[in-house]
This record gives C-alpha cells, sequence and structure tokens, in this order.
C-alpha cells in the first residue's frame, strides 16, 4: 500500500528552528504582502526546492500559515503572531507588516497576489538593471491602514520608486483583472488626472510619476482605452499583466494609453535613456537600520536571490482627490 499523502494544510509535527538571516527576510516578504504564494517567495531564494523546504520548516514552527484555496494551486502563505514577534525579537521593524488571514473573498485575493507579483517584477527588474534600488513600495492596503479608510475609497493599487543612475522611476500602479467595471476605473484615472494637472504627489510618492495601467489582455487594454478616453490617456503608460512573470518591468517598451486604442504597437521604456544598462554585479550589502534591513546595493548575478527591500517610510502625503 502506498504512503498516505498529508494535506498541504496539515502542520506537519514542529521541530525547533534556527532562523537564518533568509528565513528572516522571507518572513518579512510575507508579512509586507500579507498573502503571497510560492512562486513569489522563491525569488529571496533563488532556487524553488530550497524556499519549499524552507517554506515547510517556518510552517511547521508557526511561524506562517499555509491556505490551499485550490486543489490545483500554490500554497497562500501568510504571517502569523508568533511569526511577528520573531521578526521584532530579531530587531525588524514591525509596523508595516500585516499579519492575519488572507482576503476572504476570491477576487480579493487574487487581486492582492497580483498586486505582489508587481512588488516581484520591480525586484527582478532591479537585479536585472544591476544599478538601482527600490527606494518605495506601498501597495494599497498598506495606503488603507495608514489613511484609515475602507475598501470603498478609491486609492492606487500600489506607488513604486526606483532610482537609478540616469534618476528616479516612479509609478502609480492599477492592476486590473477585468472584473471591475469601467466607471470604477474611470473614477481612478479622474482622480489620478486631477493630480497630474497639479504636478503633485500621489500620496507619498513625489512628482514627477507615470500612472501604469497592466491589464490580462491587449483586447481588455483596447476597451479600457475607450473607458478612459478623455483621462489624459496620453499620460498613462499600459501593458499586459505577462509583464509582471518576467524581469524587464521597468525597461520594456510600453505604450501610451492612448496609443493603444488607435492601435499603436510601438512602444518605448519608461526611461528610454536607461538602455542598455550593463548588468554590472554589485555585492549584497544589508545592513540592519534601527530594526529592519535596508539594501544599500542590487545582487548581480542570475543565480542569486534578491532581497526583499526596506521602503522608506515618509509620512502619506495626499495630493489631491484620493486615487
Amino acid at each position: 500500500m502506498g504512503a498516505f499523502r498529508q494535506s498541504r494544510a496539515e502542520r506537519p509535527a514542529g521541530k525547533r528552528v534556527v532562523l537564518t538571516e533568509r528565513d528572516l527576510e522571507l518572513l518579512y516578504a510575507v508579512g509586507r504582502m500579507r498573502a503571497a504564494i510560492t512562486s513569489q517567495l522563491c525569488v529571496y531564494f533563488g532556487d524553488r526546492s530550497v524556499a519549499s523546504r524552507r517554506l515547510r520548516a517556518l510552517f511547521a514552527a508557526k511561524l506562517l500559515h499555509v491556505t490551499v484555496p485550490a486543489l490545483n494551486g500554490e500554497n497562500v502563505y501568510v504571517l502569523t503572531k508568533r511569526g511577528g514577534d520573531a521578526l521584532l525579537d530579531a530587531g525588524f521593524e514591525t509596523a508595516d507588516l500585516h499579519v492575519g488571514p488572507p482576503p476572504s473573498r476570491d477576487a480579493d485575493l487574487r487581486h492582492l497576489l497580483e498586486i505582489n507579483w508587481v512588488r516581484v517584477a520591480v525586484l527582478r527588474a532591479v537585479k536585472r538593471m544591476g544599478s538601482a534600488t527600490v527606494t518605495l513600495f506601498r501597495a494599497d492596503l498598506d495606503l488603507r491602514r495608514a489613511l484609515g479608510v475602507g475598501r470603498a475609497t478609491i486609492l492606487p493599487d500600489a506607488l513604486v520608486e526606483v532610482v537609478v543612475p540616469a534618476g528616479p522611476i516612479r509609478l502609480v500602479v492599477e492592476v486590473d483583472l477585468g472584473t471591475e467595471t469601467g466607471r470604477v476605473l474611470a473614477a481612478k484615472a479622474a482622480a489620478i488626472r486631477d493630480i497630474l494637472i497639479q504636478g503633485a504627489p500621489c500620496y507619498d510618492l513625489a512628482a514627477p510619476w507615470t500612472p501604469l495601467l497592466l491589464a490580462p489582455s491587449e483586447r481588455r487594454l483596447q476597451s479600457l482605452a475607450v473607458a478612459l478616453h478623455g483621462l489624459l490617456p496620453d499620460r498613462w503608460r499600459a501593458g499586459t499583466l505577462d509583464l509582471l512573470r518576467g524581469d524587464d518591468l521597468l525597461t520594456a517598451p510600453l505604450r501610451s494609453l492612448q496609443d493603444v486604442g488607435r492601435r499603436i504597437h510601438a512602444g518605448r521604456p519608461l526611461l528610454p535613456q536607461l538602455l542598455p544598462l550593463p548588468p554590472a554585479p554589485a555585492a549584497r550589502a544589508a545592513t540592519r537600520t534601527g530594526s529592519a534591513f535596508r539594501s544599500t546595493a542590487s545582487n548581480g548575478g542570475s543565480s542569486a536571490p534578491l532581497d526583499f527591500v526596506q521602503e522608506g517610510s515618509a509620512g502619506l502625503v495626499a495630493g489631491g482627490e484620493d486615487g
């Protein structure tokens, strides 16, 4: 008779775990993302088998909790209170972490995981570019908690700032899964238009910045280009969600939403003057500043794991309407 297969959601027998620096960074990453799947967390190890083994150990030690939304889907990990306490004991700043269960609604969980793919794509792009640093990544759940507002308030899905030798790349990201109505997206675009016209910061993301719309397909992008007509479509950059599974989000040619509507297929990078950037290897230099890890250089080399960057903690400043 074959061996009985243990459920993925069943916690294995607990063993004492000696936490490594990479374990702590992984716990911190899960806490920042609120919920993360295995393939997203693999970027912090550079090897899926190693990541899976360490995740299993952290789950057994009750530092992470796992749910299995679908039998053919990936494990979804969240940080437990014990995991948060372990980070606090190790000297991490834990105020920005999210502890507790993942979103209960399937649509909310899928949206959150896609925003986390934005984070992963930014980290991969930084690694590829070599001389670049992530100085800000603020997801919508971070903004909602900081501002004390609920789901009804219109907010960006993510704020991103990456500093490169040629200057900063600042993005206000909207992730569309094809489930929101054109009216909801138009309301977001109207708020973003008003802030763009003012030339103001978008919360704690300094101006100037570029709105970036990511959608499931070219057809959906064209539909949104029609819905957002008259809301500065020439200022928006647009692409499909496939960009988030690679390492060229910051360097790939991206069209304006206006060009998408005109069926123009040629695009340009966010900062054309950045290309080509050789992937100059840099030694990992992560220091614990106060109570957090801060990466002072990007990782070079194709096999090295990525550092989870502790973002800046400037106070939130709303620019115009909630956007």
